[in-house]
């Protein structure tokens, strides 16, 4: 099967370079079910082999992978598709946050008062303080505050405290 269409790969760090290797992808032929299926669920529908050509050299969990594929990639046309990778490897290189580059998204937060990470994030209530404080795994970030709004926005069920991927760190 010879590919259509070539895209630069996300090599894991923060600047693009134009030696990386390619994410090479075919389009297949959508019809029948799959025709349905994007249909019905536009924006939710992932093809695997776009996660697995990215996963190829980018610590990045799988399932972070699909999210941002599902909401940049859920087309059969080349085109926009092509325009989806690259716009999930810009989202990762910018926002994704390696624990080797900890330092350097911490300093970016420092200098600019916030950013965007893309970040295991775990959120328990301070009981003895009344508020919540957030976690950020690859940060390395402990007892951040977080407000009782984004909390309740973006808690994914009563059981459990764990957060959006998504959030904007202040400045302390």
């Amino acid at each position: 099967m010879k590919p259509e269409e070539t895209i630069p790969e996300f090599d894991g760090t923060r600047e693009t370079s134009e030696a990386a290797e390619l994410v090479t992808f075919s389009p297949p032929p959508v019809a029948g079910l799959d025709r349905k299926l994007l249909d019905a669920f536009p924006g939710l529908v992932v093809r695997k082999d776009l996660t697995k050509g990215l996963k190829q050299n980018a610590v990045v969990p799988t399932y972070v992978l699909e999210y941002l594929l599902g909401q940049h990639c859920a087309t059969d046309d080349p085109v926009a598709m092509k325009a989806g990778l690259e716009s999930v490897q810009r989202i990762l290189a910018k926002h994704y946050v390696h624990r080797n580059q900890a330092e350097l998204v911490k300093s970016t937060i420092k200098e600019r008062g916030s950013h965007k990470v893309i970040d295991k994030l775990t959120v328990e209530l301070n009981d003895k303080g009344g508020f919540y404080e957030a976690e950020f795994t690859n940060l390395g970030l402990k007892k951040v505050p977080v407000a009782d709004g984004t909390v309740k926005k973006y808690t994914l069920s009563k059981r459990s405290l764990m957060s959006k991927a998504f959030l904007d760190i202040p400045k302390r």
